[in-house]
């Protein structure tokens, strides 16, 4: 008892010469923070509550610097959001330490204080936690919108882009290709062709090759018109 290693019979009376021998023994090692006391040993009680503590500041100031980048880097991200489940599977771990009766182990070694004072750190390491947890999910729900948007915005100015292209390769080919009415006969040279012979209004596309626009205006054989 002495090393911290057993503990007095819940049961026992303070009347009981042999009793009081064994619980100043607990309050020696109690004062010692040896054994089932210390925090130096990782199995213990203080050590599992001081180790979630020190977790979740961690996590918390990682948080805090992972997030604080304009644009968030995938790997830093996976990274944190793995500590975040270590930090509550530990979170899980030591709350079911800290949920048995003070009258059994792991939590009998402790006065009803010292239990609720373990209890204390750990509500408030939760808190930190879960801080640190609604702050890295509101940065990356943001990354994700800025993400769509860009890409959106990428999207639309590709397509602008290739409407241009469209247009501009349109209007090139409009530019080598002949209008219908320059395939006419009477638009293009050879036998010489009166307006009896065409017997219609026709529209001179280019050069008046059988002088049938008198005027000028572009039309031929305006009388058939």
């Amino acid at each position: 008892v002495r090393a911290g290693l057993a503990v007095p019979d819940p049961a026992g009376t303070a009347t009981d010469p042999e009793y009081r021998t064994v619980a100043a023994a607990q309050e020696e090692a109690r004062a010692a923070l040896v054994g089932l006391y210390s925090d130096a040993k990782s199995c213990t009680i203080p050590a599992q509550v001081a180790a979630y503590v020190a977790l979740a500041a961690g996590l918390s100031t990682e948080a805090d610097t992972v997030i604080a980048f304009a644009v968030l880097e995938t790997e830093s991200v996976d990274a944190l959001n793995t500590n975040i489940d270590r930090a509550n599977r530990k979170k899980q771990y030591v709350a079911r330490l800290l949920s048995g009766s003070n009258t059994s182990y792991p939590l009998v070694p402790f006065t009803s204080e010292e239990i609720e004072a373990f209890r204390a750190q750990v509500t408030e390491a939760d808190s930190v936690l879960e801080a640190a947890i609604a702050r890295t999910d509101e940065r990356i729900e943001a990354e994700e919108v800025r993400l769509e948007q860009e890409a959106a915005a990428a999207a639309a100015a590709a397509a602008a882009a290739q409407a241009e292209r469209d247009a501009q390769a349109a209007a090139a080919a409009a530019a080598v290709e002949p209008e219908p009415a320059a395939l006419e006969p009477w638009n293009m040279p050879g036998p010489d062709l009166d307006c009896s012979d065409i017997r219609k209004k026709v529209w001179i596309s280019g050069i008046d090759y059988h002088r049938l626009d008198r005027d000028g205006d572009g039309w031929g054989c305006e009388t058939y018109g």
